[in-house]
């Protein structure tokens, strides 16, 4: 009876240990096919149906998914061009939206009249400001020059943010306004 279990066993190791090294958590080269993100499907280079990054191989380098900081200032557009310049101030104390795939947030422009939303993903955002009674917008103006109509009953703007590998700031989303 030991005979056969012998010889069973030598036939089968070689199997074995190549299950256990396709299995192996050890990549030899950061680069390996084994931890490398494949598109499904009958490619003739594919390893094997199941992408073994998203399988939980510990040793695979997580795909780095980086996010989007949105920021501006809402400003007195003194000469009324749209543009912020060196002779006009931030607005403080104004609230702003952002309006996006999944909710809506809101921040208050700071002493500068800046303001900024950190940590967003991939997706289409539009913002908007809510400006106080008594102030007309100047930029941006209408749809055909870059606006969005905001719920506020000014302009907006959209923007789409992709997915990137790295954190992106999209700045100079900049409002003007001028006092009635």
């Amino acid at each position: 009876m030991r005979g056969p279990i012998v010889v069973l066993a030598l036939l089968v190791t070689p199997f074995v240990a190549t299950i256990a090294s396709a299995q192996d958590t050890q990549p030899s080269n950061p680069g390996d096919k084994k931890c490398a993100v494949r598109e499904r499907g009958n490619s003739p280079d594919t390893l094997s149906r199941t992408d073994p990054a998203a399988q939980g191989n510990k040793q695979c380098a997580p795909v780095t998914v980086g996010h989007t900081t949105i920021s501006g200032v809402a400003f007195f557009d003194v000469d009324r061009d749209g543009m912020l310049g060196v002779d006009e101030v931030g607005l403080s104390s104004w609230q702003v939206q952002l309006i996006g795939p999944v909710s809506t947030l809101t921040t208050m422009t700071d002493g500068n009249g800046a303001y900024s939303f950190p940590n967003l993903d991939a997706g289409t955002y539009t913002v908007c400001v809510v400006p106080p009674p008594g102030w007309d917008q100047i930029s941006p103006t209408n749809s055909t020059a870059g606006g969005t109509a905001c719920g506020t009953g000014g302009f907006g703007y959209s923007i789409t943010v992709r997915a990137v590998a790295t954190d992106t700031t999209i700045a100079s989303v900049n409002f003007g306004y001028v006092s009635q």
